[in-house]
């Protein structure tokens, strides 16, 4: 999903991959990324000029996330000449965020925290056709 600065090429920097996250989380929480049509050219149509609709049975928290993830109100850069998002702006700022407010971010940090998920790839969901091939580089 690409940002507003993207679609309209006025330039970005690292703020577009804050925009990336809160459409990663709109469309997992959604079913579909924000501003979606199957109409390419209407989608981006869309970022630049649809409001953001989440639905009301989201918690008011992660709702508030997404929006300041995925805001494009447009604000004058002064430095630059450029318009860019008042959106998060900053790591510290998104682990600061309230619908975050229980992460430990510190053993997240040092990889120590062990995933809710145990996957067992030889048992799992993925389809036996993709579990038998052969990834080994010498042989592409």
């Amino acid at each position: 999903m690409k940002a507003p600065e993207v679609v309209t090429r006025i330039g970005h920097s690292y703020g577009v991959d804050f925009y990336a996250l809160g459409a990663l989380l709109h469309e997992l929480i959604c079913g579909l990324p924000p501003f979606y049509s199957e109409n390419p050219d209407e989608m981006m149509d869309n970022i630049i000029t649809k409001q953001l609709i989440i639905p009301n049975d989201i918690s008011e928290s992660l709702r508030d996330l997404i929006h300041k993830l995925v805001n494009r109100n447009m604000e004058k850069f002064i430095f630059f000449n450029l318009f860019f998002q008042r959106r998060l702006h900053s790591f510290d700022e998104l682990k600061k965020h309230k619908w975050l407010q229980d992460c430990d971010w510190e053993n997240i940090c040092n990889k120590s925290i062990v995933s809710p998920l145990a996957i067992d790839f030889n048992s799992s969901n993925i389809h036996e056709e993709f579990l038998e091939i052969d990834i080994y580089p010498e042989k592409f």
